[in-house]
C-alpha cells in the first residue's frame, strides 16, 4: 500500500493516494512492525507533500525519524530526506531545511547510493 500511496500521488490521483496510505498506515500499525511503521508514514509524508501540505508532510517527517531513533533503521531514513527538506522549505524554514539536508547527507555518503547523492546535490542548490 505504501508504494501504491506514493504512485497515486505523483500521478496527481490524491484521493488514491490518501486512501492507499490510510490503509498502509492500518495495516502497519495493527502489524506493529517498526519497517511497517515508519515506511507507512513515509507514504503518508509523500502524499501531504504532493498536495501542498507541508505543515503535515514535515510532521510525519518527523514522525518517522522519532520511530527509526535509535535503531538501525537507515532505509526510511534515507528514503524520507528529500520529502522532509522539500516541505521545510516550502513553509519557509530554510536554516531548518540546511540541518535536515547536513544530516540526510551524512547518512546518504555513509549509504553510498549515487541516486541519493544526486538528491542531496540538488536539494544543496534549493537550500
Amino acid at each position: 500500500h505504501s508504494n501504491r500511496a506514493i504512485l497515486e500521488a505523483d500521478h496527481g490521483n490524491l484521493e488514491e493516494a490518501r486512501k492507499a496510505a490510510r490503509e498502509s498506515l492500518d495495516l502497519a500499525e495493527s502489524l506493529g512492525l517498526l519497517y511497517g511503521r515508519t515506511d507507512a508514514r513515509r507514504a503518508l509524508a509523500h502524499v501531504h507533500w504532493k498536495a501542498g501540505e507541508y505543515t503535515e508532510a514535515v510532521s510525519r517527517c518527523e514522525e518517522v525519524l522519532d520511530l527509526a531513533c535509535g535503531t538501525e533503521s537507515r532505509v526510511v531514513r534515507l528514503w524520507i530526506g528529500w520529502t522532509h527538506v522539500e516541505s521545510l522549505l516550502a513553509l519557509g524554514r530554510t536554516e531548518d531545511a540546511r540541518v535536515v539536508l547536513d544530516d540526510y547527507a551524512a547518512l546518504v555518503a555513509e549509504a553510498q547510493s549515487g541516486f541519493l547523492a544526486g538528491q542531496v546535490e540538488r536539494l544543496r542548490t534549493l537550500v
